[in-house]
This record gives structure tokens, C-alpha cells and sequence, in this order.
């Protein structure tokens, strides 16, 4: 049986490795993230919003925000019903990038589908499934 120390150890040893693959990108995990959740549920959404989906808070959104800005990645607009808030989206040339990046995990899943199969990918899937529902419950406690 594997150790809880050991399964920590080997999680971090994927993600570390996920995130190098792709350290030609000039944005962050947060940056990442941001731009992929903006690209997939393409519609409005505040930082309000955003930070509560990440769990994270408003003032971690506005610094990723003002990153992906600068970049002249995403925008912000004024919302009609209250002036203090905003609406966050992506640019031709976010929307541009969050396919790229959305391309690139695809290929990764890819590889990892053709290398350890297509029965212990779809186990491991599942096993991730599980696990993000149950950090997930965990972080809204």
C-alpha cells in the first residue's frame, strides 16, 4: 500500500512535470487556469464569480486579472447593474492562446492515454474525478 507521504510526493512529481511541459508559456498556473475557465464557459463572469470557482480571494483574482490585462489578454467591462463590478473576457488573442493551451493538454492526454493504455487512463481519470470532488468539498468547508 502506498504511503500518504508517497502519494503526495508523486502528485506534485506529475503536476511539477505538467507545469514544465509547458514552461515556453509566459503564464502562470493561475494565469492558466484563469484564461482555460474564461475559454471553456465563455460567457460572463465577475471576479467575484472567478474567485469563488477557484476558492481563492478577490484580491488574488484582481493580481491574475491585471497580469492577463496587461498582456492584452483579457478585458474588463463595467457591468450595467452595478458599476463596481466587472465583467472578465478573453481577447481574440486570449481566446487565441486558451485554444493553444487547451491543444497542448489534449496532446498530454494523448501520450499518457497511448503509454500506460486505455484502461489505466480511464481508471486514472476516474481516480482524478474522485479526488478533485473530494478536494473540492474540502475547500468549501
Amino acid at each position: 500500500m502506498t504511503s500518504t507521504g508517497t502519494a503526495a510526493r508523486v502528485i506534485a512529481d506529475f503536476c511539477r512535470n505538467n507545469v514544465r511541459a509547458r514552461s515556453a508559456r509566459p503564464l502562470g498556473a493561475g494565469e492558466i487556469a484563469m484564461v482555460a475557465f474564461l475559454y471553456d464557459e465563455d460567457g460572463e463572469h465577475t471576479s467575484v464569480e472567478v474567485a469563488s470557482r477557484f476558492n481563492v480571494s478577490k484580491p488574488a483574482i484582481s493580481k491574475v486579472v491585471e497580469s492577463l490585462e496587461k498582456r492584452g489578454l483579457l478585458v474588463k467591462e463595467r457591468t450595467l447593474k452595478d458599476k463596481r463590478a466587472f465583467i472578465l473576457r478573453l481577447t481574440e488573442e486570449g481566446r487565441s492562446l486558451a485554444k493553444d493551451i487547451g491543444d497542448e493538454f489534449e496532446r498530454s492526454a494523448n501520450i499518457l492515454r497511448e503509454r500506460i493504455g486505455k484502461e489505466e487512463f480511464d481508471r486514472f481519470i476516474e481516480v482524478m474525478e474522485i479526488a478533485n470532488g473530494i478536494i473540492d468539498e474540502e475547500l468549501a468547508r
